[in-house]
C-alpha cells in the first residue's frame, strides 16, 4: 500500500512539471485503427488536480476496484479450499 501510494504522489508531482498535450489522430483505412499523426504534437492547457482532490481519489479508486479483488478473494477461497481438502464449508462445497 505504500508503494502505490509513493507512486501516486509522484505522479500527481510530475503532473506539474511534464508539459501536457495531445496529437491528432485518424482512422488507417489499412488496418481500421486509429493512428497517430506525425508531427501533429501540440500542447494543451494544464488541469492539474490539487493536493486534496489526490488525496480524495485514492480511497475512491479503491472503492472502485474493490469488486475486482472481492472477485479475486472468492475465487481463491473456492481454489484453496478444493487444493488443500479442508474440512471448511468451501472444501466441501468445490469436492460435492
Amino acid at each position: 500500500m505504500v508503494i502505490l501510494l509513493a507512486f501516486v504522489v509522484l505522479s500527481w508531482i510530475a503532473s506539474f512539471l511534464i508539459p501536457s498535450g495531445t496529437y491528432s489522430r485518424e482512422l488507417d483505412p489499412k488496418t481500421g485503427r486509429e493512428v497517430v499523426l506525425q508531427g501533429s504534437y501540440k500542447q494543451i492547457e494544464k488541469e492539474n488536480i490539487s493536493l486534496q482532490e489526490m488525496v480524495v481519489s485514492i480511497p475512491e479508486g479503491l472503492i472502485l476496484g474493490s469488486d475486482i479483488g472481492l472477485d479475486f478473494i472468492a475465487g481463491r477461497s473456492f481454489l484453496c479450499g478444493g487444493k488443500n481438502r479442508s474440512p471448511s464449508s468451501w472444501g466441501r462445497i468445490t469436492y460435492l
